[in-house]
Protein backbone atom coordinates (compact mmCIF):
# COMPACT_ATOMS: atom_id res chain seq x y z
CA UNK A 1 0.00 0.00 0.00
CA UNK A 2 2.74 2.49 0.84
CA UNK A 3 4.43 1.76 -2.50
CA UNK A 4 1.27 2.66 -4.39
CA UNK A 5 1.30 6.15 -2.85
CA UNK A 6 4.94 6.61 -3.84
CA UNK A 7 4.41 5.27 -7.34
CA UNK A 8 1.65 7.79 -7.93
CA UNK A 9 4.19 10.61 -7.81
CA UNK A 10 6.74 9.06 -10.16
CA UNK A 11 7.13 10.78 -13.49
CA UNK A 12 6.70 8.13 -16.20
CA UNK A 13 9.12 10.05 -18.42
CA UNK A 14 11.87 9.26 -15.90
CA UNK A 15 11.06 5.57 -16.35
CA UNK A 16 10.40 5.51 -20.10
CA UNK A 17 12.57 2.46 -20.77
CA UNK A 18 10.76 0.50 -18.06
CA UNK A 19 7.36 1.55 -19.43
CA UNK A 20 8.33 0.64 -22.98
CA UNK A 21 9.72 -2.70 -21.82
CA UNK A 22 6.49 -3.45 -19.93
CA UNK A 23 4.42 -2.60 -23.04
CA UNK A 24 6.43 -5.13 -25.01
CA UNK A 25 6.12 -7.87 -22.41
CA UNK A 26 2.43 -7.91 -21.64
CA UNK A 27 -0.20 -6.69 -24.14
CA UNK A 28 -2.81 -6.07 -21.42
CA UNK A 29 -0.40 -4.09 -19.27
CA UNK A 30 0.74 -2.23 -22.40
CA UNK A 31 -2.80 -1.19 -23.25
CA UNK A 32 -3.37 0.10 -19.70
CA UNK A 33 -0.04 1.97 -19.66
CA UNK A 34 -0.72 3.58 -23.05
CA UNK A 35 -4.20 4.70 -21.96
CA UNK A 36 -2.70 6.14 -18.77
CA UNK A 37 0.03 7.97 -20.70
CA UNK A 38 -2.43 9.49 -23.18
CA UNK A 39 -4.23 11.17 -20.26
CA UNK A 40 -1.03 12.90 -19.05
CA UNK A 41 0.05 16.31 -20.33
CA UNK A 42 2.50 15.62 -23.15
CA UNK A 43 1.80 11.91 -22.82
CA UNK A 44 0.96 11.38 -26.48
CA UNK A 45 4.61 11.50 -27.50
CA UNK A 46 5.53 8.94 -24.89
CA UNK A 47 2.53 6.77 -25.83
CA UNK A 48 3.83 6.69 -29.43
CA UNK A 49 7.06 5.11 -28.21
CA UNK A 50 5.13 2.54 -26.18
CA UNK A 51 2.71 1.63 -28.99
CA UNK A 52 5.59 0.51 -31.17
CA UNK A 53 6.79 -1.81 -28.40
CA UNK A 54 3.41 -3.53 -28.09
CA UNK A 55 2.80 -7.12 -28.97
CA UNK A 56 -0.44 -9.00 -29.04
CA UNK A 57 -3.80 -8.21 -30.62
CA UNK A 58 -3.40 -6.06 -33.73
CA UNK A 59 -6.87 -4.55 -33.14
CA UNK A 60 -5.75 -3.12 -29.78
CA UNK A 61 -2.69 -1.59 -31.42
CA UNK A 62 -4.80 -0.15 -34.25
CA UNK A 63 -7.23 1.33 -31.71
CA UNK A 64 -4.31 3.16 -30.08
CA UNK A 65 -3.06 4.37 -33.47
CA UNK A 66 -6.57 5.61 -34.38
CA UNK A 67 -6.90 7.43 -31.08
CA UNK A 68 -3.54 9.18 -31.37
CA UNK A 69 -4.07 10.10 -35.03
CA UNK A 70 -7.48 11.58 -34.26
CA UNK A 71 -5.62 14.37 -32.43
CA UNK A 72 -2.74 16.58 -33.54
CA UNK A 73 0.47 14.63 -34.14
CA UNK A 74 3.53 16.82 -33.59
CA UNK A 75 7.08 16.54 -34.81
CA UNK A 76 9.30 19.20 -33.27
CA UNK A 77 12.91 20.21 -33.70
CA UNK A 78 13.80 19.21 -30.14
CA UNK A 79 12.39 15.69 -30.49
CA UNK A 80 14.96 12.93 -30.34
CA UNK A 81 15.72 10.92 -33.47
CA UNK A 82 14.06 7.93 -31.76
CA UNK A 83 10.85 9.89 -31.18
CA UNK A 84 10.88 11.30 -34.73
CA UNK A 85 11.43 7.81 -36.17
CA UNK A 86 8.70 6.34 -33.94
CA UNK A 87 6.24 9.09 -34.86
CA UNK A 88 7.01 8.57 -38.55
CA UNK A 89 6.42 4.82 -38.15
CA UNK A 90 3.12 5.45 -36.37
CA UNK A 91 2.02 7.75 -39.21
CA UNK A 92 3.03 5.13 -41.80
CA UNK A 93 1.06 2.46 -39.93
CA UNK A 94 -1.98 4.76 -39.94
CA UNK A 95 -1.70 5.50 -43.67
CA UNK A 96 -1.11 1.86 -44.63
CA UNK A 97 -4.20 0.86 -42.67
CA UNK A 98 -6.36 3.69 -44.08
CA UNK A 99 -6.58 5.46 -40.71
CA UNK A 100 -7.18 9.21 -40.98
CA UNK A 101 -4.50 11.49 -39.58
CA UNK A 102 -6.38 14.62 -38.57
CA UNK A 103 -3.44 17.01 -38.32
CA UNK A 104 0.33 16.75 -38.67
CA UNK A 105 2.09 19.63 -36.92
CA UNK A 106 5.63 20.36 -38.06
CA UNK A 107 8.04 23.07 -37.01
CA UNK A 108 9.42 24.74 -40.13
CA UNK A 109 12.91 24.67 -38.62
CA UNK A 110 12.64 20.87 -38.20
CA UNK A 111 12.12 20.12 -41.90
CA UNK A 112 14.10 20.47 -45.09
CA UNK A 113 13.51 19.28 -48.59
CA UNK A 114 15.26 16.92 -50.92
CA UNK A 115 13.29 17.75 -54.05
CA UNK A 116 9.66 17.35 -53.04
CA UNK A 117 10.56 14.79 -50.39
CA UNK A 118 10.33 16.11 -46.84
CA UNK A 119 13.17 15.27 -44.47
CA UNK A 120 13.20 15.85 -40.74
CA UNK A 121 16.14 17.61 -39.10
CA UNK A 122 17.29 14.21 -37.78
CA UNK A 123 17.76 12.96 -41.36
CA UNK A 124 14.64 10.78 -41.27
CA UNK A 125 12.47 11.06 -44.37
CA UNK A 126 8.79 11.79 -43.85
CA UNK A 127 6.94 9.51 -46.25
CA UNK A 128 3.93 10.56 -48.28
CA UNK A 129 0.95 10.11 -45.96
CA UNK A 130 -2.15 9.48 -48.09
CA UNK A 131 -4.51 9.73 -45.10
CA UNK A 132 -3.31 13.03 -43.60
CA UNK A 133 -6.05 15.66 -43.71
CA UNK A 134 -4.17 18.74 -42.53
CA UNK A 135 -0.51 19.76 -42.42
CA UNK A 136 0.29 22.63 -40.08
CA UNK A 137 3.68 24.32 -40.47
CA UNK A 138 4.66 26.48 -37.51
CA UNK A 139 7.49 28.97 -37.74
CA UNK A 140 9.27 30.81 -35.00
CA UNK A 141 10.40 34.41 -34.97
CA UNK A 142 8.52 35.05 -38.21
CA UNK A 143 10.72 32.79 -40.32
CA UNK A 144 10.53 33.40 -44.03
CA UNK A 145 9.53 30.37 -46.05
CA UNK A 146 11.15 30.36 -49.45
CA UNK A 147 9.09 30.06 -52.61
CA UNK A 148 10.95 26.83 -53.36
CA UNK A 149 9.90 25.35 -49.99
CA UNK A 150 6.30 26.48 -50.60
CA UNK A 151 6.36 24.69 -53.97
CA UNK A 152 7.80 21.56 -52.34
CA UNK A 153 5.15 21.68 -49.59
CA UNK A 154 2.43 22.02 -52.24
CA UNK A 155 3.86 19.06 -54.15
CA UNK A 156 4.02 17.02 -50.94
CA UNK A 157 0.42 17.98 -50.14
CA UNK A 158 -0.81 16.97 -53.58
CA UNK A 159 0.55 13.46 -53.01
CA UNK A 160 -1.44 13.17 -49.78
CA UNK A 161 -4.83 12.11 -51.19
CA UNK A 162 -7.00 13.30 -48.28
CA UNK A 163 -5.31 16.60 -47.55
CA UNK A 164 -7.76 19.46 -47.15
CA UNK A 165 -5.60 22.12 -45.51
CA UNK A 166 -2.03 23.39 -45.55
CA UNK A 167 -1.62 25.89 -42.71
CA UNK A 168 1.30 28.25 -42.12
CA UNK A 169 1.55 29.91 -38.72
CA UNK A 170 4.24 32.30 -37.54
CA UNK A 171 5.88 32.25 -40.97
CA UNK A 172 6.46 34.97 -43.50
CA UNK A 173 5.34 33.85 -46.92
CA UNK A 174 6.68 35.30 -50.16
CA UNK A 175 4.73 38.34 -51.34
CA UNK A 176 4.37 36.94 -54.84
CA UNK A 177 4.41 33.48 -56.33
CA UNK A 178 5.45 32.40 -59.77
CA UNK A 179 2.91 30.40 -61.77
CA UNK A 180 5.10 27.33 -61.09
CA UNK A 181 4.32 27.64 -57.37
CA UNK A 182 0.68 26.77 -57.93
CA UNK A 183 0.71 23.42 -59.73
CA UNK A 184 -2.26 22.73 -62.01
CA UNK A 185 -3.28 19.57 -60.16
CA UNK A 186 -3.43 21.57 -56.92
CA UNK A 187 -5.82 24.05 -58.51
CA UNK A 188 -8.19 21.20 -59.39
CA UNK A 189 -8.42 20.10 -55.73
CA UNK A 190 -10.13 22.05 -52.98
CA UNK A 191 -7.25 22.61 -50.57
CA UNK A 192 -7.31 25.58 -48.20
Amino acid sequence: MRYQRKLRFLDPFDLQYLFRFACGLDPDAGKKLINHLKRLPGGDTFAILCILEQTGDVNDIMDSVKDLCSRDVKIQRGDSALLQRSTTQLLEIASKNDISISCLNLEYSSIKFDGDTMMLQSGIYLPILPTVEKVHIAGSNAETITEKDILNLFRYGIKCRRIKELVFEGCLLPLTFSSESNPANMQSRVIK
